[in-house]
């Protein structure tokens, strides 16, 4: 027995280090482990069992118990003092939690604070934070030039829960050509000529919003709701030629639920994507879950039905059905798997921006009689609104608004990771190939370093001729579409749409927040997960005189 004991403790301390020296090359995800671990220890009890002279079965029952447990604490340990003590990024500050697991990442991910810790712990460590095991999260704009070139998408987007279909999602791709090739096919749906070709679709939508708002004059509504409505409409026509009918509250308006709850497990689960296959089973509320299956439904359905259609009329998914058909292969599974991204993209972080520029021109009664003032002069109220007519030449304080505002709350605050494919210095710092690497937007953008009082909404930062000549103004520093590559390929259709919206509500009517409205109780309720999740906005609002600005 003794002799079978030490064996035993032997071959357990021998496999633990051993799982730890493969795992260190590539981690395997909770299902292969366990079928290691099983492996393990079913050859663990054979060996017992063939070792006895007598058959005792609580000894080999005790043994292969004593296996697991020691060859489970060896792994351990061995992780433990290999993350803290030897490995290459030992010496780099950070949570001494994050530095062993990202179940770190894990506990501020899933009350959606990720990005007010994130703002911590680089307040207290510096421009650069270890916040994994092998992953470097950096403030500064120098370092934004190395996620730019070729470089590939980190372990965040290497989980499952986006990839159990027939095809990968492109904004789940990974591999850096891969993702050029498929991006080449979405660039027609975005060109110039297409973002014209949209304007009186925004215009018309615009206008059925107007006319909703009318029925409630008066009254105070959350305005956060009618920025999703619209921006869900918005993308419902331009991608899938369907009016989904949220403005008028004659489609279901649990739609943009939908896609914040699936964005909400996809990031709790990309913090740690070797157990994603078991991301439904997180301590997640079961609406939450159910709502994300249907998200994943949802754009299946609009799929189904508008592939349909074929390439007619003309609209996002034209585009993509005729680029995908011609040059991509698995071209309808791709196109599926792309589907539920156009909502996410298109939508909810429009509707995100939209709101929060509001918010910012509301609460301060002098940048909105400025923006008012310079948006009477651009448009009569009665021409025709074409995008054209609001260029930075034209209208240069709403361009500076809407661009504080996204630097103040990016859609997407939390870091875009990417895998180094060489070594490389950053911002004087050794960082070995195949180190996660991230900029995190919400922490650089309000960083004083980069912009002077980081926390102030100041439209005039970004008109040259009025910015303060002392101010630090880093424009490198400012990434809430994400860089390089993977450079958000809407943005031009964003802005554009930010542009139409703001000109139109502030031409029709007299907005401002509530009278009881609570700024500390509003941030405070400020979630993010893959994106922002807004607060209700409480907003009263009037019809203008129709006189009132004419030129």
């Amino acid at each position: 027995m003794w002799a079978v004991s030490n064996s035993i403790l032997l071959s357990a301390v021998t496999t633990g280090l051993l799982c730890h020296a493969i795992y260190k090359r590539r981690e395997p995800d909770i299902f292969s482990f366990l079928r290691q671990f099983l492996l393990l220890v079913a050859a663990a009890l054979g060996w017992t069992a063939f070792s006895q002279t007598a058959f005792d079965p609580l000894s080999i029952i005790a043994s292969t118990l004593l296996f697991a447990t020691v060859h489970l604490f060896t792994l351990g340990l061995s992780i433990s003092i290999y993350r803290l003590l030897l490995h290459p990024l030992r010496k780099f500050p950070g949570p001494w939690a994050a530095k062993l697991t990202k179940l770190e990442g894990v506990y501020y991910a899933l009350p959606g604070k990720f990005h007010d810790h994130m703002q911590e712990i680089h307040d207290k460590y510096g421009d650069v934070v270890r916040i994994g095991p092998n992953e470097l999260s950096f403030r500064s704009a120098s370092a934004v030039k190395h996620l730019v070139g070729k470089v590939n998408k980190g372990a965040y987007f290497e989980t499952s829960v986006y990839t159990e279909g027939e095809g990968v999602p492109i904004n789940a791709l990974v591999d850096f050509e891969e993702h050029k090739q498929r991006r080449r096919l979405w660039d027609s749906a975005f060109n110039q000529k297409s973002l014209k070709s949209f304007s009186p679709m925004f215009n018309r939508l615009l206008d059925r919003l107007i006319g909703e708002l009318h029925k409630f004059e008066g009254q105070t509504v959350n305005f956060v709701d009618w920025c999703d409505y619209y921006a869900f409409d918005v993308m419902g026509e331009l991608a899938f030629a369907k009016d989904f009918g949220l403005i008028t509250g004659e489609g279901n308006r649990d739609y943009s639920g939908f896609i914040r709850s699936g964005l909400k497990i996809f990031f709790v689960v990309s913090n740690i994507p070797w157990i994603s296959p078991l991301a439904y089973y997180f301590p997640i509320s079961e609406e939450v879950k159910q709502q994300s299956i249907k998200f994943r439904e949802l754009g299946s359905k609009q799929y189904d039905e508008r592939r349909l259609q074929g390439t007619e009329p003309h609209d996002i998914f034209s585009h993509l059905i005729d680029s995908y058909t011609k040059h991509a292969k698995n071209a309808e599974a791709h196109l599926r798997a792309d589907s539920p991204v156009l909502f996410i993209a298109g939508s909810d972080t429009t509707s995100t921006t939209m709101a929060f520029l509001f918010y910012f021109v509301l609460r301060d009664r002098k940048v909105y009689k400025r923006l008012r003032d310079e948006i009477d002069q651009a448009w009569d109220g009665k021409s025709p609104l074409e995008a054209g007519m609001l260029g930075i030449e034209t209208c240069p304080y709403l361009h500076g608004a809407i661009q504080e505002a996204l630097r103040l709350v990016p859609p997407a605050p939390n870091g875009m990771q990417r895998r180094l494919i060489r070594d490389t210095e950053i911002d004087g710092h050794f960082i070995p190939a195949g180190t996660l690497v991230s900029v995190n937007a919400w922490a650089a953008q309000r960083h004083a370093k980069h912009f002077t009082n980081p926390l102030d909404f100041v439209p005039e930062r970004w008109i040259d001729s009025e910015r303060d000549k002392e101010w630090n103004h880093v424009p490198m520093a400012y990434i809430p579409f994400g860089i390089g590559s993977y450079l958000c390929i809407g943005r031009a259709l964003a802005m554009q749409e930010l542009r139409l919206i703001a000109v139109k509500l502030m031409r029709e009517f007299d907005l401002e927040l509530a009278p009881d409205f609570d700024h500390a109780r509003f941030w405070a309720d400020i979630r993010s997960w893959q994106a922002i999740f807004k607060p209700a906005l409480p907003v009263r609002y009037k019809r203008r005189d129709r006189t009132e600005g004419t030129m």
